[in-house]
């Protein structure tokens, strides 16, 4: 499709570029990702080295070749590559972030948190941090800590925070069955979506409105909410 004649013209340009400056960190990157797009790993993977033996200390290939072995399972590996950044280079947010993130995936929850927990304490405003922690207690069942971790954002200064605060207590709530507390945190979430014109959150919350008032009944209510999304699919 077009799409896929796209992704190739965009390869061979990239690879014209890499002919001429084999270790053009950007172009390296660039190329790996258009790899990761296609979920070709082991060629994304060779781009990323390219920054990597030429000794780049950006974080962005050790972070992208994390991904591309997480990708494939091999989570010693993107273990390994991530320590070694911070080793030998700098004590950096978001690769401990991912560590967190690989921890999370073999369900090494202790070590999981651990990491997020240096990340938050190396980027406390970053939001992120806050979702990881939250995200981990969850899976955990710690519904109680997951729950203080949610919180949290709702008092960031970002509007962003807040939004992902709400969408994710939301479906906490609806998990452990407080539908009249996760209807609540929908219904604000949408408020500031409307005031700060966010409209794919806005689409979002309507529907969970909706979805909302189908499980308690309301089918009235619910398909109210669900015209809302397509007036503004209309709109669009």
């Amino acid at each position: 499709g077009e799409s896929e004649k796209t992704f190739e013209e965009a390869i061979e340009a990239y690879n014209k570029l890499l002919d001429l400056y084999p270790l053009h960190m950007t172009g390296n990157i660039n190329l790996g990702l258009l790899y990761e797009e296609l979920e070709e790993w082991d060629k994304a993977s060779e781009r990323y080295n390219v920054c990597i033996e030429n000794k780049d200390e950006t974080f962005y290939p050790y972070f992208n070749l994390a991904t591309a072995y997480n990708a494939k399972g091999m989570y010693d590996e993107a273990e390994e590559i991530l320590e070694f950044y911070i080793k030998n280079y700098t004590d950096n947010a978001p690769i401990h972030l991912y560590l967190s993130w690989t921890y999370y995936c073999q369900g090494k929850y202790d070590l999981a948190l651990v990491e997020a927990d240096k990340a938050f304490s190396l980027a406390p405003t970053d939001y992120y941090n806050l979702i990881a922690k939250g995200d981990i207690y969850l899976y955990t069942e710690d519904f109680v800590k997951a729950e203080k971790e949610y919180q949290k954002l709702l008092e960031s200064d970002e509007k962003a925070a807040q939004l992902n605060g709400r969408a994710l207590l939301k479906a906490l709530y609806l998990m452990r069955g407080k539908f009249e507390e996760s209807e609540e945190q929908v219904k604000q979430g949408l408020e500031l979506a409307e005031k700060i014109g966010e409209t794919g959150w806005e689409g979002g919350f309507h529907f969970f409105l909706g979805y909302s008032y189908l499980r308690t009944g309301n089918p009235e209510e619910a398909l109210k909410e669900f015209d809302k999304i397509w007036s503004m699919a209309i709109e669009e």
